[in-house]
């Protein structure tokens, strides 16, 4: 909402050396937020007898053993590999496939309304002076 409001109030008498970062921080934010909803977080199949290898769980939620990193996600339903939350912005789980473009995007959406603020700030300061 604030990159819509600085895009219509402020952007368009910036200069392009202004106007460049701002799309492509924007930019990179639309696609870390579209890498974060879209890719699977590490859904986990189910197994009804435990598997050989590492040390399996039996979750009674999810009626499937898991490894011991994973936790069932009950608004997702499944069993997600090294499970940290689900997120309200993105609409999914996030979890080991998704935790790197989970960072950028909370990199990417402080350094974005930072750069919105002071440049609505700006602009704001600049038509009161004048």
């Amino acid at each position: 909402m604030v990159s819509i409001l600085t895009w219509f109030r402020s952007l368009h008498d910036m200069h392009v050396a202004v106007q460049f970062p701002w799309v492509l921080l924007t930019s990179a934010l639309m696609c870390s937020l579209l890498l974060v909803s879209c890719r699977n977080p590490g859904i986990l199949r189910r197994h009804s007898e435990m598997p050989p290898g590492e040390e399996w769980i039996w979750n009674d939620q999810a009626l499937t053993f898991r490894p011991e990193r994973a936790n069932y996600d009950v608004e997702c339903a499944a069993v997600i590999e090294e499970f940290d939350h689900t997120c309200p912005w993105t609409g999914t789980a996030i979890g080991k496939n998704n935790m790197p473009a989970f960072k950028m995007f909370l990199k990417l959406i402080f350094t974005c309304a930072i750069f919105d603020v002071g440049l609505n700030l700006f602009t704001s300061s600049s038509s009161l002076l004048t």
